[in-house]
């Protein structure tokens, strides 16, 4: 087993992105055509389902367009999180720029539903315990608040590997990813705090980037006004179309900053994890 350090696992995205930017340029431009798609898949099966004009029709297009929107946007991301693995771990195997749609895509995503159901009924039980607590002694709310929230994080710690993981092995990593993070949940915790400190830095600086580059195009006050106001889609099209490219882009770059650290741990706590050749 090599030895863990979180600060080196925590910049492990910024190398990924320095040695392979093209690639990461690549999924942005996937990310911008898939969500292109998704877009105009959703109108059209809204449309097709409000056809009657009905409010109950309307009604059922929205649901119909949110859960459309929510799905395709996991399946996206699954699959450049896929891609990212796959040019970690096994950088030979077939893919345009390490994509593909295929057991692998849908092994992370699995991991990720299960992640997301096992968080809502965590959070319905520490609710429903907090309220018990509430009820019985006031004083009781904020230290059951408290430790749900440190269970909550723990948990979180120790299952994290399981995306990774369930990539390089091919099956549901949940377990060896427990077994894996035994005794490095104070190292994990390190790692996550770095990478969330890079993600922040990264946001801020996308958002100069983005207000320098509306300067320049529409100058300081437009500017200023096209951003603070929401109506500045219909008055600035090119600034709302500006920033979606941003978004896109920085989509990819904060897949890469925050699963590339997951990756690195994986080979340091977990020995038939190897790097590649």
């Amino acid at each position: 087993m090599a030895q863990f350090s979180p600060s080196d696992a925590a910049v492990e995205g910024f190398r990924v992105i320095g040695a392979h930017w093209r690639t990461v340029v690549g999924w942005a431009a996937f990310n911008l055509i898939a969500f292109v798609a998704i877009v105009v898949l959703t109108v059209v099966v809204a449309l097709s389902v409000s056809g009657a004009g009905s409010g109950d029709a309307v009604a059922l297009a929205g649901a119909i367009g949110g859960v459309l929107d929510a799905v395709g946007t996991l399946i996206i991301l699954a699959t450049v999180t896929s891609g990212l693995y796959r040019l970690m771990l096994r950088p030979t195997e077939p893919g345009f720029m390490n994509l593909r749609i295929g057991l692998d895509e849908l092994r992370v995503l699995a991991v990720w539903l299960i992640w997301i159901v096992g968080a809502l009924l965590f959070a319905y039980v520490a609710v429903r315990l907090g309220s018990l607590a509430s009820r019985a002694a006031g004083w009781l709310a904020a230290p059951v608040g408290l430790a749900a929230l440190a269970i909550a994080i723990w948990l979180a710690l120790r299952f994290s590997l399981a995306a990774p993981l369930s990539f390089a092995q091919r099956r549901l990593g949940f377990g060896r990813s427990w077994r894996a993070t035994r005794g490095a949940a104070w190292s994990l915790l390190g790692m996550s705090l770095l990478v969330t400190c890079f993600v922040l830095l990264v946001c801020i600086a996308a958002a100069i980037l983005f207000f320098v580059a509306a300067v320049l195009v529409l100058g300081f006050g437009d500017a200023v006004a096209a951003v603070a106001r929401p109506q500045s889609v219909q008055e600035h099209p090119g600034i709302y179309l500006m920033q979606l490219a941003f978004d896109l882009v920085l989509s990819a770059v904060l897949i890469v900053i925050v699963h590339a650290p997951l990756v690195a741990a994986c080979r340091a706590l977990a020995p038939e994890v190897e790097r590649p050749a």
